[in-house]
């Protein structure tokens, strides 16, 4: 997670998919590297489309679908992906 953070914006926000919102690099960091430690240790991601929108010059909202396998409940349960369908 240290080699990804410098490609993240120091200022970046960012609603994760639970809602969560991150403010700034280091947040964002924090949170990647405790729950790619476990939860997402096994897990592959795969992004089925990438939309971005450029708000001002030098502003931009990027909304991106993506699907998941191998990730888990932070209580360590493989979850099960039809349960979420």
């Amino acid at each position: 997670m240290r080699a990804l953070s410098p490609i993240v914006a120091e200022d970046v926000w960012f609603v994760n998919a639970a809602g969560q919102v991150l403010n700034g690099r280091g947040e964002s960091e924090k949170l990647r590297t405790r729950t790619h430690a476990m939860q997402f240790k096994d897990s592959v991601r795969t992004v089925t489309a990438t939309e971005i929108q450029f708000r001002t010059p030098e502003i931009a909202v990027a909304h991106v679908s993506w699907g998941m396998v191998g990730d888990k409940d932070p209580d360590g349960t493989p979850r099960n992906p039809a349960a979420a369908s």
